[in-house]
Formats: C-alpha cells, sequence, structure tokens
C-alpha cells in the first residue's frame, strides 16, 4: 500500500512545495462498451484507449480556491500501468454527475455531444499537459492553463477530461485505503473573482411560504432583484431605499431544474450585474454566519459530495443562513463556523457505531479512512469511513425535504426498535433478554431475541424514544450476565430519517458471556517473566488535508500524517483458565484491537476470541468464555502509547 510520504516525495522532486492543494475530488472514467455502466463509486479505475479519465475538484471554484492560474498537477495513486499515455486533455464545459456519467450521458438527464464527452459542446481542448508515472503515482502535469479557466466564473467549466493510449490502474477518491487523488497549485489561497458578493438569507417559513432576504449596502431606489431559473427570469422584486434589504418569496423546487441564482440590477454599475447562487430548498441555520465565501464552499464542496443511503450520489440539501445568522462577519469570523464543526468531529466521529455503517453515509470529499491496519479477511470496502459533517446536520438536512406528515417527527426518534443483537466478537446473541430502558430507569418495553435469527423486534410504550426522555439504553441478559448498552441519540434519529418512518433496525453490542463474569477478578499477570512483547512501527497516511478555511484550526482536524505502530503482546496465564471477558482503563489510544487465545499443548496458530476494529468506544468486551493459557492482545495504537496506559485487565468466568 502506498505511504503519503512516498506520493509527496514524488511530487517534491524539483518542485517547491505547493501553496494550494485539494483533495476534494470527483472522478469516474467513461468506457466505451456496450455493457459499461458508471464507474463513480469504483475504488479502482482501469483508464487508457476508449477509457477516459473525467475527474473535477469543485474546491477550485469557491472563494477559497487558488488565486488564479500557475504550475499545477493532479496526482493519482498507481498500480498498475501497460504504456499508458495521454492523447489529448480537455476543459469539461457540460455539468456532469460523478456517479451517473457513461459514455453516452453526461447524467440522466443529459447526453453527451459525442461519446466520451468528445463533443464540441462537451468539452474544449487544453493544450500543454504531459503525464509522467513512477512505481505508484501518476502525475499529470502542465495545468496552468487548467487552473485559469476553472477559477473564471466568467467561463463555465466543471472539471478535467483525459483522453489515453494504453492502459492503466489508478486508485480513485473513493479508494478507502490510498491516498485521495490530489490537485496541487503553485500559488496562494483566495479567488475574489469567485466570492459571490452577497448571500441570501432564509427568514421564515416552509414550502410555498418560504421568505427570503438580500442586503445590498449600494442599494437605491431603482434597484432590483432578479430571481433566475436558467435563463429564465422568474421575479423581480425592488430594494427597499431605506434599509437596503429585497425580500422576496420562493417555495421549495423541483431538483431537476436548472441552476438558481440572484443576481442585482439597477445599481448604476459598470460590468456584469452583481449575481450569487441560489438555493430554494436551503435549511436555514442560526449558527451558520451570512458569509458568502463560507455558504457557497458547504453548497459547492461539502454537502453535493455526502454520500447517504437517502442520496447515494450526493446529498441534495443545501444550508443557508438565517435571520439570526450573525452579520457583519468577514471572512475570518466565517472561520469559526468551520472550527466547531470541525471540534465536533473531533470529538464524535469515533463514536459512530462501526457495526451500524452499512448504509454508506461516507463522503467522497471528507473521506478518512481507519488507519491503514485492517483485517486479513476484511474486504477493501469494509473499512471504515467517517463523516465529517456532524449528525446533528444530517438529521435537519436529510429529512428537510422529506415532507413529513402527521405528528412524524424524526428528531423524536423511532417508536419500534428491530434488534440485531451481537457480542463482542459479532456473534448472534440468541435467546437473550433485552430491556429498553428510558433515563430515568423506567421501561419503555422489553423482549427476547428469536432462538433462530437473534433478532427482537421492541415497541415503546410511550411513543418516540425520544418524545419524553433524553436518552435510552438496552439492559441486555443472557442467563446471569449482565450489559447495559447507551444507545446513540444522533445515530437513531438519523436512521428513523433515513427510513421515513417511526420503525428501524439496528445492530447493537453488548457485552455478555454464555457464563457469568467475574468482573471483579484481574488474572492478567503483570511480570516481566510472563509477558513477550514484539512491536512493529509504521507510518499511517489518512488522505486528508485542512484546506485553506480551516487555516488555524488543524488541531481540530484528523492529523494528515500520524507514527504509529501494530503491539503484540503475549501473557502467559501460568495454566489454562476459562475467561469471559476484557477491560481497559483507557481503551482511546486504540485503533484497532485483535485478542487471541492458546491452550497448554495446543498445536498451530492462536484462535481469535474476538476483535474490535474501533475499540476506542469501547473500555469493556465480552464474548463466548474460551479456555486458554496464553493470551495474545494485537493492538494499533498511537507511538508513545505503553501497555500502562491502556489498563488491561482479563476476567475469569465465575
Amino acid at each position: 500500500m502506498m505511504s503519503v510520504l512516498s506520493l509527496l516525495a514524488v511530487v517534491a522532486v524539483s518542485q517547491e512545495t505547493p501553496k494550494w492543494q485539494s483533495y476534494f475530488c470527483t472522478d469516474t472514467v467513461l468506457v466505451d462498451e456496450p455493457t459499461a455502466g458508471d464507474y463513480g463509486r469504483a475504488p479502482l479505475l482501469k483508464v487508457g484507449t476508449k477509457r477516459n479519465l473525467l475527474v473535477d475538484f469543485p474546491e477550485v471554484r469557491t472563494a477559497y480556491g487558488p488565486a488564479g492560474g500557475a504550475p499545477a498537477r493532479i496526482v493519482y495513486p498507481l498500480f498498475e500501468n501497460d504504456g499508458l499515455t495521454l492523447k489529448a486533455a480537455y476543459i469539461v464545459t457540460k455539468p456532469f454527475k460523478q456517479d451517473q456519467a457513461t459514455w453516452k450521458e453526461a447524467s440522466p438527464t443529459i447526453r453527451w455531444e459525442r461519446g466520451g464527452a468528445l463533443g464540441e459542446n462537451d468539452t474544449r481542448l487544453l493544450p500543454g499537459v504531459t503525464i509522467a508515472a513512477t512505481t505508484d503515482s501518476l502525475v499529470i502535469e502542465g495545468l496552468e492553463a487548467a487552473v485559469g479557466a476553472l477559477t473564471d466564473p466568467t467561463r463555465p467549466s466543471y472539471g478535467l477530461l483525459f483522453e489515453f493510449t494504453g492502459t492503466a490502474t489508478l486508485a480513485s477518491a473513493d479508494h478507502p485505503l490510498e491516498p485521495m487523488p490530489t490537485l496541487f497549485v503553485d500559488t496562494t489561497t483566495g479567488n475574489d473573482r469567485a466570492k459571490p458578493p452577497f448571500v441570501a438569507r432564509l427568514v421564515t417559513g416552509s414550502g410555498v411560504t418560504r421568505q427570503w432576504e438580500v442586503s445590498w449596502p449600494q442599494a437605491t431606489s431603482t434597484t432590483r432583484l432578479r430571481v433566475l431559473n436558467g435563463n429564465d427570469l422568474v421575479q423581480e422584486v425592488a430594494f427597499s431605499a431605506s434599509n437596503k434589504t429585497a425580500g422576496f418569496d420562493q417555495g421549495f423546487a423541483d431538483l431537476d431544474d436548472a441552476e438558481w441564482r440572484l443576481q442585482i440590477v439597477g445599481d448604476g454599475g459598470a460590468g456584469e450585474p452583481p449575481s450569487a447562487p441560489f438555493y430554494p430548498n436551503a435549511i436555514s441555520m442560526d449558527n451558520l454566519p451570512a458569509v458568502s465565501s463560507l455558504v457557497q464552499y458547504l453548497n459547492r464542496v461539502v454537502m453535493p459530495l455526502q454520500r447517504t443511503a437517502l442520496h447515494p450520489f450526493g446529498m441534495t440539501a443545501r444550508v443557508a443562513p438565517s435571520s439570526s445568522s450573525p452579520s457583519n462577519v468577514d471572512s475570518e469570523g466565517g472561520r469559526t463556523a468551520i472550527a466547531m464543526l470541525a471540534a465536533e468531529l473531533k470529538s464524535n466521529y469515533s463514536r459512530i457505531p462501526i457495526d451500524l455503517r452499512s448504509d454508506a453515509l461516507f463522503p467522497t470529499a471528507f473521506a478518512q479512512p481507519a488507519p491503514g491496519w485492517w483485517w486479513p479477511d476484511d474486504g477493501l470496502m469494509r473499512v471504515p469511513r467517517v463523516n465529517v459533517v456532524p449528525q446533528a446536520w444530517l438529521v435537519d438536512l436529510e429529512t428537510a425535504l422529506l415532507d413529513a406528515t402527521g405528528n412524524f417527527d424524526p428528531r423524536q426518534g423511532p417508536t419500534t426498535l428491530l434488534i440485531d443483537l451481537r457480542d463482542a466478537n459479532n456473534v448472534t446473541l440468541k435467546n437473550t433478554e433485552v430491556v429498553l430502558m428510558a433515563s430515568d430507569g423506567s421501561v419503555l418495553g422489553q423482549g427476547k431475541t428469536s432462538a433462530r435469527s437473534g433478532l427482537v423486534g421492541i415497541t415503546s410504550s410511550k411513543g418516540p424514544v425520544f418524545a419524553q426522555s433524553d436518552s435510552v439504553s438496552l439492559q441486555v441478559k443472557r442467563g446471569t450476565d449482565f450489559d447495559l448498552v447507551t444507545l446513540s441519540k444522533p445515530w437513531l434519529q438519523y436512521q428513523t430519517a433515513i427510513a421515513g418512518r417511526p420503525a428501524v433496525p439496528i445492530e447493537v453490542r453488548a457485552m455478555v458471556s454464555d457464563a457469568p463474569v467475574n468482573w471483579t477478578i484481574n488474572v492478567l499477570p503483570t511480570a516481566a517473566a510472563d509477558l513477550t512483547e514484539k512491536t512493529t512501527e509504521m507510518f499511517i497516511g489518512v488522505p486528508f488535508n485542512p484546506p485553506a478555511w480551516a487555516a488555524g484550526y488543524e488541531s481540530l482536524l484528523p492529523s494528515n500524517q500520524q507514527p504509529m505502530k501494530v503491539v503484540e503482546w503475549t501473557f502467559d496465564l501460568g495454566r489454562d483458565r476459562r475467561i469471559g471477558g476484557l477491560t481497559a482503563a483507557n481503551p482511546a489510544p486504540l485503533m484497532r484491537l485483535e485478542v487471541l487465545t492458546k491452550r497448554t499443548g495446543e498445536q498451530g496458530e492462536p484462535r481469535r476470541w474476538f476483535r474490535d476494529a474501533n475499540p476506542s468506544q469501547h473500555k469493556k468486551w465480552a464474548t463466548e468464555s474460551s479456555s486458554t493459557r496464553f493470551l495474545t492482545i494485537r493492538a494499533l495504537m498511537t507511538e508513545g502509547t505503553s501497555l500502562g496506559d491502556i489498563g488491561f485487565q482479563l476476567h475469569p468466568t465465575q
């Protein structure tokens, strides 16, 4: 697997360190084959003859993009190369959808003029581009003109197209382990030409009664605001000369409509009338500063690249400042909202239940693979990825367009839970008693998991679980062994939202064994003679780089490069012991945990007892009891963490 260090080493050859770079990429390959579909979510992209690479870095076209045209290059992780040469490069002039673009279609409603996006109105030729391949990287160079075109808001452009001969296999933006394809530009950050001169606030209402307001300090009695859908004028309203604002009504729009814009005319200024993007379906946010560049960035880069179960091709929801949003906030102040978002990510991202990630809510733009050590029998796409947008946002954003009826409100959580109950080793817990409890300890419902499937359905006797309680938990009883599992409120709200009904399936890990565990006794030896340790040091490359708007807040964001180590401790218990559980005083430094057992005289490799892909969520693990003398704990952790920092204790059955 390629590391970030090796990637950057390639770029550094004969180059000064770039001043601007973007990992926020969408890419696909257009394939001229009768059975070919779209490859927008494929982790690997095979490019070559009649396999055109289509790529976009939407961050370029925002106020946080590069200042303008400058020496630039794209670096792709490279797996295989069989004589790949560049035939031609192009600027894409027709909008496309990454997840739906094919050889013939840019999207389900827009066809390429010529197959492969090679029509006169699909793309325009981009001269001076070259490629260079190393052992593990493909570098596309000579993109100064491309960046100049992409940063020019007066000439619509939607990305880059590369036509090749030969073949090569690249790691796409959706690859969970390799570094993201990256655009490097040797210039400073900040594209004033792309900064919208104003932003619309969502004042009140929903549906057809949504009311908007635009402020324009230069407004006079002749200044007017136009609302445009594509080239069609939807409405035109006058500004108030006294308070310099214009208000208008605009309800939710069809998502297939052309791009909406707002335009200010009649102010006497020269040149093109000031205009700004407009999102009729936006959700108002009181804590979102009314900074046009920040709102533009969230709506053009962050939100469209979110992948959720409800919107597998990109989130359709957008955000807008509300009438309560802070005014007169400069760009620096606008970063405080990003800092708050980043801080929430830093504290919450690892707590998303790892086993509930089957709905693919993980984005391309802010993909952060779990550090690069995974289980040998895991498939490539099972490696977990996390979402940078806090779950509290997701509930609002995903439910805004559902137009819920009656009293159903996803924020109150589900009324019914279909529970898939499992232990620390992902083994289904059958014939196990489960009680759903409110925060005050009262019982909301109870049941027993099926003897065949291990599933149980529980309906709250008090309606939605968060209607009268701030938190809910499950009390799990297996024989005489107990566990109390607190359920994530944001997660249940999110599951309810994407289900569109007050009944949701969830998977729960309960730390109970098949025999009573004595949690007060520790049989893990502490003597050096009973312990062997093996350490492998490694650097973990995470394909995430704080963009310009995060300047000054890097400490709040996941690190792009971390020194890590894999440690194996093997303990000799002195004799075979029947064990049922493991605890840790402080599991936070752990990124991966695997525990193996081996009896006295047992031949071959140790047997896995359990493993946890996200142990920072837990301080307690329990599964089927096992007889062992030699216990091996294998863990991935940050450099500098010691066994004493974790505080493992091993507990026997009674």
